[in-house]
């Protein structure tokens, strides 16, 4: 698979991403070493036919070759047909099958017209005996380009008999170099790694007789390294081993569960999000048996419905749930433009509608309006402070994409949170600029000496200027426009008459005692 590159630019960005929680690695640094490695399958889709078929008969447990050693019969039951429990009530139910080189060769055409949404495609095994050869299963990349080309999403399993954490890296190396190869195949659904019994004999694993930490770890250390490579992890097995065998509950928690149950109502009570419960299915296109599916899936989803950014230059990320892998699309890339993970950037006044769409086949949209045409206002042009080491945070509504600096530190400094420190007398600006490289500023005043009260303008006089600020100020200030910070500096120059109220009273009591002033009164 293809992974998708984290750039950004001016125009439509239809990239996917999983939107699941991923797993913490729990691997060592030694462990992770041996996962850099390169690692070349024991033996791939080049070894010999002949030779080949012969390990596969051999290595390959019973239940896979169950596809065509059974005469078929069109009774099995569908995904209409059997019951779901009422968890899944919200869910839409995916058709699924999972396919290896026993089902023969598949008319995927057919698949497809007969209603499947997705195909879970055998990648490899490792044989159950002795040697535990690493194998590629010889139909992987017919199966995996015909499903992908008939249009059906497609998800691939290993076959796991591995002993070792090492083992379980090899394996999952082998998997992310497999699928590395397919560049023309995206794989939408998860990686799953199949642990089980090997029915009719007893495998390499069975034989080691682990509890369920030891089966754990290895599930754990394959999900990992495949998650680590940029894939959702999966593990598939039996109600048997989820119940007895596997911490199946602690690996829910970081990643899917297919459960095996053949059954029309399963009991299991543990969580999962894909059952199988049929093995001798039938679709056409396949002349053989086949494993049927039914996966839960959650809609797209955005929780709400519209989205305000106030200027250009600032990105968001409004809540989307749902499962699957989303590929995302705008309407007006001169508006907005959307990342390959549901990022959006704006980019001029307007309005645009943002859509994800899933690969469960839903999708929801987004509506987005786009404010100020250039960068966000600071909300007013000064402010004043009279202590050295005055600590005022101004309640700025700035976005983290913008920076805040002072023009002289000499005067006054400010952090990123938008905390000032006076640190001398004297003018200096406060400096906001965004993305674009856009300024404003506004005027930060730390007087040498307390000014008057009633010096609203700090020219030295109290005068008529003065009592127009006041004016200014108070009708401002009633119209919700903030034009200046009111610290308590501010307070005491422009509250004249002292009752705590800034308005016309004060201009009036200033113009009365600057009149008597000037009448020498």
């Amino acid at each position: 698979m293809a992974q998708p590159s984290k750039y950004m630019q001016k125009g439509i960005f239809i990239m996917g991403t999983f939107k699941r929680n991923k797993a913490t690695a729990l691997l060592s640094a030694a462990l992770l070493a041996v996962q850099a490695l390169t690692f070349t399958p024991l033996v791939s889709a080049q070894t010999p036919d002949d030779e080949l078929a012969e390990l596969m008969m051999r290595e390959d447990p019973e239940r896979f070759r169950y596809a065509y050693t059974t005469a078929m019969t069109q009774s099995s039951p569908d995904v209409d047909s059997v019951v779901h429990d009422s968890r899944f009530d919200d869910c839409i139910r995916l058709d699924v099958i999972d396919v290896s080189h026993h089902q023969g060769d598949i008319d995927w055409n057919a698949v497809a017209a007969y209603g499947i949404d997705e195909a879970i495609i055998r990648i490899g095994f490792r044989g159950y005996g002795e040697f535990g050869e690493v194998v590629e299963d010889k139909k992987f990349r017919q199966n995996l380009e015909g499903a992908t080309a008939a249009g059906l999403q497609v998800g691939v399993y290993f076959y796991t008999q591995a002993i070792s954490t090492e083992e379980a890296i090899e394996e999952a190396d082998f998997v992310l170099n497999t699928l590395g190869e397919m560049q023309n195949c995206e794989v939408t659904c998860p990686v799953y790694l199949d642990i089980e019994d090997v029915e009719g004999d007893t495998g390499r694993l069975d034989a080691m007789m682990y509890g369920p930490d030891v089966h754990t770890e290895l599930c754990r250390t394959f999900c990992s390294v495949i998650e680590a490579g940029g894939y959702q992890a999966g593990i598939y097995s039996n109600k048997h081993w989820l119940n007895n065998k596997l911490y199946a509950e602690d690996l829910a928690q970081d990643f899917d569960i297919w459960l095996a149950n053949y059954t029309t109502q399963t009991n299991y009570t543990g969580t999962y999000q894909m059952w199988q419960y049929s093995k001798n299915g039938w679709v056409d296109g396949i002349n053989m048996y086949v494993d049927r599916n039914v996966s839960y899936s959650r809609r797209a989803d955005y929780v709400s419905d519209g989205l305000t950014i106030a200027c250009i230059g600032e990105i968001a990320n409004p809540v989307l749930i749902g499962d699957g892998t989303f590929t995302y699309y705008t309407s007006d890339p001169n508006v907005a433009t959307v990342d390959y993970d549901g990022t959006i950037t704006a980019w001029d006044i307007g309005d645009a509608r943002i859509t994800a769409v899933s690969s469960n086949g839903t999708s929801d949209s987004i509506e987005i309006t786009v404010g100020k045409s250039t960068h966000v206002d600071l909300g007013f042009d000064t402010m004043l402070y009279t202590d050295l080491g005055e600590q005022v945070l101004p309640e700025l509504d700035i976005p983290t994409e913008y920076a805040l600096t002072s023009s002289d530190p000499d005067v006054f400094t400010i952090d990123q949170n938008g905390n000032i420190e006076t640190t001398g007398y004297g003018d200096a600006e406060l400096i906001l600029q965004d993305m674009f490289g856009n300024s404003i500023t506004c005027k930060v005043v730390v007087p040498a000496m307390a000014p008057n009260v009633g010096d609203c303008n700090l020219d030295g006089i109290v005068n008529a200027g003065d009592a127009t600020d006041i004016l200014v100020l108070s009708a401002d200030h009633g119209s919700g426009n903030n034009s200046i910070h009111l610290t308590d500096a501010h307070l005491a120059l422009y509250d004249y008459d002292g009752n705590g109220i800034v308005d016309s009273a004060d201009a009036a009591d200033l113009l009365c005692d600057s009149a008597r002033a000037g009448a020498g009164a």
